[in-house]
């Protein structure tokens, strides 16, 4: 009986050290300094299309400070906050209209480039495993408060006059103003890897999805025209008097995407 009390004791000593050794090595907090590049793109949602288009991607960047805080006192879970900035781009064109006087329309092409910057706050989830040689590989989903501080609009329209001859008026760094709302949020996924460089020091690697959920415009008085298109014509429809069809209070989004590659180190 002795023997076995002895044994059990020790064993509880064991157990008991393991718990608080295991403790003690949880890394409550975690600080990190990234940055990721990314490709980007706007997808307008049209009622009808009406010739809307997103017109290839754009380049953009993020970059800040995050945190992770460990979850349920373990290194294998942790609640990722930070700030950052966040800027992206993307194009749309779409049939746009020319009217210089009230019996002259031309009738025509634009494509905008909007140029969107948010202070950037993510709100994720991350999992990871435990290390592997110097290897910790990752994962996360969440999502993200995004603040816009500035959006700018690149606007080249492109016609034919009267003359028969091609004609493009462009503008460049516009204030959008209200035009784009105030707030943006994505859902989230990424997944990468982190390298120990030394005691608490990593370098991570990895690859970001975000997909925008919410429209990025407040499309109102300040935005293009929607205009009834023909799709078998790839023109806009005109009325009896040759004046260019508007459609009334169309139902108008775009969402913006991008993919990223994410590096940054943490302490």
């Amino acid at each position: 009986m002795k023997i076995i009390n002895k044994v059990l004791f020790t064993t509880a000593t064991v157990l008991l050290m393991a718990i608080i050794s295991n403790a003690q090595e949880v890394k409550k907090v975690a600080i990190g300094i990234y940055g990721t590049g990314n490709t980007s793109w706007l997808k307008p949602d049209i009622d009808g299309k009406y010739g809307h288009t997103r017109k290839g991607v754009g380049l953009g960047y993020c970059a800040g400070v995050a945190f992770d805080l460990a979850l349920f006192g373990s290194n294998n879970y942790a609640f990722v906050t930070g700030a950052g900035v966040l800027y992206h781009s993307g194009k749309i064109e779409y049939p746009d209209v020319y009217s210089p006087a009230d019996t002259v329309h031309y009738t025509g092409t634009s494509t905008s480039k909007y140029k969107l910057s948010y202070i950037d706050i993510p709100i994720m989830l991350k999992l990871k495993t435990n290390e592997i040689g110097y290897l910790t590989y990752y994962g996360e989903v969440g999502s993200s408060i995004g603040i816009k501080y500035k959006a700018r609009q690149d606007n080249k329209f492109t016609y034919i006059d009267e003359f028969n001859t091609p004609v493009s008026t462009t503008t460049e760094d516009s204030d959008m103003g209200s035009s784009a709302y105030l707030f943006r949020f994505p859902l989230v996924i990424g997944a990468g890897v982190e390298y120990n460089l030394s005691g608490n020091t990593s370098i991570a690697v990895g690859l970001t999805y975000n997909n925008g959920f919410t429209n990025t415009f407040a499309w109102g008085k300040n935005n293009p025209k929607v205009y009834e298109y023909d799709d078998s014509s790839n023109s806009i429809v005109l009325d009896e008097n040759g004046v260019p069809k508007t459609v009334d209070e169309p139902s108008r989004k775009a969402i913006s995407n991008f993919v990223g590659l994410k590096v940054g180190i943490k302490f």
